[in-house]
């Protein structure tokens, strides 16, 4: 426990709430029209404005607790570091916002470690702005044809009747570009997803970036095949430079703590994972055998026994594919305790790989043989589909 400066903000679902009783009162009195305008500027100000207390606080894996308020760790998604001068925060992120002032980084991380919103255990999003794909280049010169050909007419015919319809037609083109560049970067101990607002998302696994490097506005991950990425923040206001360097400097530290945790959890038994393979196995018997290799017994074929400990290490390693890991989490889990569930669930949350996360949960809850099947299949998909670094 500790004794610290805190900041809470108040839930943006109270201006959500607040603005139809505005709506209301311009509505239904004339009178009423400044409060229809006051009330959303009083509200976005208290909601700016955060109540700063200095407090007991005590921070464990069940939550945050602030004086006599406790705070569950379910309500937070994300945790960074935030530097304002000299002054270091802990910025939980969620249903809840809360900021707990730190003497330094390395206390920082010790409060977010202990929320298990760490790289080892949690994975990192931001918002980011990538380089148009050839698609949405397609998509933007297509609507910007009708600008183009109001221009031409305006010019060879000195009319302005197409004027409106090539001045929404621009608008709209750059409307469409600006989106195609919005992406969200997440960071995991697996590696990185750039999920752009339109389409599929790239997994990027951290064995398959040689390099990263800082840049101006943002970051350069070049990979093992010679591709140069680059991934810039968003633009800010004048005057908001600091946060904005504060920020890149977070995404930094984060994919570098990342890289560590991938490092630490990439020693599963190749042997293990070679002996969960699919190997030319109808799906049926592909999980029959699994079951038995999770029950202790020998593989169907290969001399191998795997021990519970052998199997959680290629369920939580961030080398592994995605159907080795598939595979160890269902082989694992006829037998799992309710103390060990836990283990696939902070295995999960700790990837970003948009085959893996959502299903390793899944195939600890079910208990429908179909949905495991598919489950198999379509990892042994994503894996024969991988890139190989």
């Amino acid at each position: 426990m500790i004794d610290a400066t805190v900041r809470r903000r108040h839930s943006r679902w109270w201006l959500v709430a607040a603005l139809p009783f505005s709506l209301l009162a311009f509505a239904t009195a004339s009178s009423a029209w400044a409060l229809a305008f006051i009330a959303p500027v009083i509200i976005a100000f208290v909601l700016t404005h955060p109540r700063i207390t200095s407090s007991r606080v005590e921070v464990t894996g069940e939550g945050v607790r602030v004086d006599g308020d406790f705070y569950p760790r379910a309500r937070f998604t994300a945790a960074s570091l935030l530097h304002e001068g000299r002054d270091t925060f802990v910025a939980l992120r969620g249903k809840n916002a809360i900021d707990i002032a730190v003497p330094n980084n390395v206390e920082g991380d010790a409060i977010i470690r202990a929320l298990g919103l760490d790289a080892a255990h949690a994975t990192a999003s931001y918002s980011v702005r990538v380089a148009p794909s050839r698609k949405a280049l397609a998509l933007f010169a297509i609507a910007l044809a009708p600008s183009v050909f109001a221009m031409l007419w305006m010019l060879l015919l000195g009319s302005v009747a197409f004027l409106g319809v090539g001045i929404l037609s621009f608008v709209g083109a750059l409307i469409l570009f600006e989106t195609a560049r919005r992406a969200t970067l997440r960071v995991g101990a697996d590696g990185l997803v750039i999920a752009p607002l339109a389409g599929r998302g790239r997994f990027l696994p951290h064995d398959a970036i040689t390099n990263v490097e800082r840049e101006r506005n943002g970051i350069s991950l070049t990979t093992t095949t010679g591709e140069t990425l680059h991934v810039k923040l968003p633009p800010v206001a004048e005057g908001r430079e600091a946060a904005h360097d504060d920020e890149l400097a977070n995404m930094m530290r984060r994919i570098g703590q990342a890289q560590r945790a991938f490092r630490a959890f990439g020693g599963a038994t190749p042997e293990l994972a070679t002996v969960l393979d699919r190997n030319a196995r109808a799906t049926r018997d592909w999980l029959a055998d699994l079951r038995r290799v999770g029950e202790g017994a020998q593989s169907a074929y290969r001399d191998v026994t795997a021990s519970r400990e052998a199997l959680f290490a290629l369920v939580e390693s961030a080398t592994a594919d995605v159907s080795a890991r598939i595979a160890a989490a269902i082989a694992l889990k006829k037998t799992l305790t309710d103390e060990e569930k836990p283990r696939v669930r902070v295995a999960a949350e700790r990837c970003v790989h948009p085959e893996l996360r959502e299903r390793l949960v899944r195939v600890i809850e079910t208990d429908d043989d179909a949905e495991l099947e598919r489950a198999l299949d379509a990892s042994d998909d994503a894996s024969q589909s991988a890139p190989k670094s």
